[in-house]
């Protein structure tokens, strides 16, 4: 298994649904209204094992998130594209409610702002859309860098 930048915020899980969790990371940690613990469960985790104890067997593989206010689940089997589109709007939901403004919100090419919303493009990649503002996800601080904020 590869090292990753953010590996003790991902406790086995599996790939690729751990690379698709590595970039919404590097996009919301660090952010102004970001939650201070942001973790991801595997199911062999006993985090996650007493998250589902009583509840019936799922068909899917799930991975359990976990913030400072509250715990979601994810399915892994959606694809790491989808996948990661889903965690970014969970956490981006997250920071909004914190900040009581949008993000991410950046500079529209001949100006104003634009809220990014994650999203799977058209030839299946997990990315940040505004109005004419696109970018990967796990690309965004290179991308627009200190130009993400909130209102």
């Amino acid at each position: 298994m590869v090292a990753t930048a953010h590996q003790d915020r991902l406790h086995r899980v599996p790939s690729p649904a751990r690379e698709s969790l590595e970039a919404v990371l590097a996009d919301v940690l660090g952010a102004p209204g970001a939650a201070a613990t942001i973790r991801f469960h595997g199911p062999s985790t006993p985090e996650y094992q007493a998250f589902v104890a009583g509840e019936p067997a799922v068909p899917q593989v799930e991975v359990l998130g976990e913030t400072d206010s509250h715990t979601f689940r994810l399915v892994v089997g959606d694809g790491g594209a989808q996948l990661a589109v889903a965690a970014a709007a969970i956490l981006q939901d997250d920071v909004m409610d914190e900040l009581g403004a949008p993000w991410p919100e950046v500079v529209a090419p001949g100006g104003g702002t634009t809220v990014l919303e994650p999203a799977v493009s058209a030839s299946g990649v997990a990315e940040w859309r505004g109005t004419a503002v696109r970018c990967p996800i796990g690309d965004l601080h290179r991308t627009y860098g200190s130009a993400v904020g909130g209102s």
